[in-house]
């Protein structure tokens, strides 16, 4: 946060004095912020994540968004607003060989949800 804008550059559950940032991801493209204080919000999305399918409400309510290279500007928001970003994830397969053991992930985002073998921790 900084003059009156507040910039949230990773998608991580946190609080602030300013806003909540409630993440869905990897499970859901989707983050949630919870406003606390008058600003100017502005995200950053993940590289993986195409601008054309980024979309943003306030309150509910569709809001276009500005683009300042990979920072969505959802614009001014007031205290008790929510402002939702979703876009979509996507999902690869990816096959790595580790000490001689063939791993298949499947990724979504920057995220391994599955893993075969399945690990013993």
């Amino acid at each position: 946060y900084e003059s009156g804008r507040l910039r949230v550059n990773l998608l991580l559950n946190r609080a602030s004095p300013w806003a909540d940032v409630d993440s869905y991801t990897p499970y859901e493209g989707r983050v949630d912020l919870s406003i606390k204080q008058p600003c100017n919000v502005e995200v950053r999305i993940p590289e993986w994540a195409k601008p054309a399918g980024t979309a943003s409400a306030v309150n509910g309510e569709a809001r276009q968004l500005g683009w300042d290279g990979r920072y969505a500007r959802v614009g001014d928001v007031r205290p008790n607003d929510v402002v939702t970003l979703t876009f979509p994830i996507p999902e690869r397969t990816v096959t790595e060989n580790i000490d001689g053991v063939e791993y298949k992930m499947i990724v979504r985002g920057n995220d391994v949800v599955y893993t075969d073998p399945a690990g013993t921790n």
